[in-house]
């Protein structure tokens, strides 16, 4: 799942009933900070803080809330954490995504816009000291817009790493998790495009073989022309 950092927390307004009829009250915070939660629709910058996520399992929900609170002790200050911001073209941190395998092992995606190791730290930390088995935090960083130079530090590419202007620095653990799916062991990275519901996956995969039946000969011979993929490889 996939989280946006934001300092512009999204505006609630409600209605406060009086004796003399009804107004309205908008709730914010007196003090800027960088918020994480879901964005909305059309409006990237304007995020909906939430501490559980009922579509994820509740080890991520405690990562979710780990770094909900390692943002709440850290104030936007010049040179601590700060969000992007995308009409201003400003900001560090952009998205936190968790990748989670059967086995309730996780990947944390720290999305920012330069490497910037040491202002991460408290992140680092607080999803580090959760009761979840963490095995991989990675920092995948996209350049603002405008040419904004990358930190001059050597960068570690990873296999797979999509687009030339992201590059991949592991800041904890390995480079990728394994997922089992089929009786295959998948390797997978912070860029690869795979089932993020192993179990529906396999159902998914059972069906595209009972689907193939005789036509498996054909159907093997047309992949040579395909691009490789987690079906094409169970086959």
């Amino acid at each position: 799942m996939q989280f946006t950092f934001s300092e512009a927390p999204f505006q609630h307004t409600k209605s406060i009933g009086s004796s003399s009829g009804s107004s309205t009250h908008t709730c914010s915070d007196t003090v800027k900070r960088v918020v994480i939660g879901l964005h909305r629709v059309n409006n990237p910058s304007e995020v909906v803080p939430i501490e559980a996520c009922s579509l994820q399992h509740d080890s991520a929900n405690t990562l979710l809330q780990a770094a909900a609170q390692a943002l709440a002790l850290s104030p936007t200050q010049p040179q601590q954490l700060s969000a992007f911001n995308p009409a201003t073209q400003r900001g560090l941190l952009r998205q936190l995504s968790l990748r989670r395998n059967s086995k309730n092992e996780y990947m944390v995606i720290l999305s920012t816009t330069s490497f910037q190791p040491a202002l991460l730290e408290p992140l680092v930390t607080a999803v580090q000291s959760c009761n979840v088995e963490v095995l991989s935090i990675i920092n995948t960083v996209v350049p603002l817009e405008g040419g904004m130079k990358p930190h001059r530090r050597k960068a570690s590419k990873l296999k797979g790493s999509g687009s030339k202007r992201q590059q991949s620095h592991v800041l904890f653990g390995s480079s990728t998790i394994t997922e089992r799916l089929c009786d295959l062991d998948f390797q997978i990275s912070p860029a690869s495009f795979f089932q993020v519901n192993s179990a529906q996956a396999e159902v998914l995969y059972d069906l595209v073989h009972k689907a193939a039946g005789m036509l498996m000969t054909v159907y093997k011979g047309l992949l040579l022309w395909c691009v490789a993929n987690g079906i094409s490889v169970s086959l």
